[in-house]
């Protein structure tokens, strides 16, 4: 059984990697980038990250994401890409699940990027397989999600919501740089 959700995973991941949108390279607006910051400002206020920011090339950040489950799920979050504390680019993730999982989460995330080399891999369009167990209702929640990367670290935080779920995930992210006005 495992194996099968497994195949399915792949092969919906790959479909969706064929009919992936558009990101537009526009310079933010205003609004977008107070956002962001705020955003940032939150997750940079967390003890616990301070050594992430501090070892940083990059970071991603996600001000607001959601996902929805009833044994299939799927999940949509759109962000900016950080390097030295300046908007550089666009990004977005979109992520399916298949397992045990019913209900709807709000949250937010950051990714850290240790090395180049890692930054450059995710700006081409990565998928990330994982398994994901936890469990969210309304803003309290516990979550493990398995890493087997040193390279880039991925931290949530939940907003809202009622989730439980034990499920085998993949997400999509895009990058797309912003482009100066000319």
């Amino acid at each position: 059984m495992t194996l099968r959700l497994l195949i399915l995973a792949t092969l919906v991941s790959t479909l969706m990697a064929c009919t992936w949108p558009f990101i537009p390279t526009d310079i933010p607006s205003q609004q977008e980038r107070d956002k962001a910051q705020q955003t940032v400002a939150e997750f940079s206020e967390l003890a616990q990250l301070a050594p992430f920011f501090a070892d940083a090339v990059a970071y991603a950040v996600y001000p607001g994401a959601f996902r929805a489950s009833t044994g299939f799920g799927a999940g949509y979050g759109s962000g900016w890409l950080f390097r030295d504390g300046e908007i550089a680019g666009r990004t977005t993730m979109f992520q399916i699940s298949v397992g045990a999982n019913v209900g709807a989460q709000w949250y937010r995330q950051i990714l850290f990027f240790k090395t180049e080399d890692a930054l450059r891999r995710w700006q081409r369009g990565t998928f990330a397989f994982a398994g994901e167990a936890g469990a969210a209702a309304g803003t309290w929640g516990a979550a493990a999600s398995p890493s087997f990367n040193t390279e880039v670290a991925l931290f949530t935080e939940l907003r809202g919501g009622l989730l439980v779920e034990l499920s085998v995930a993949t997400h999509r992210y895009e990058y797309a740089p912003i482009e100066a006005p000319r």
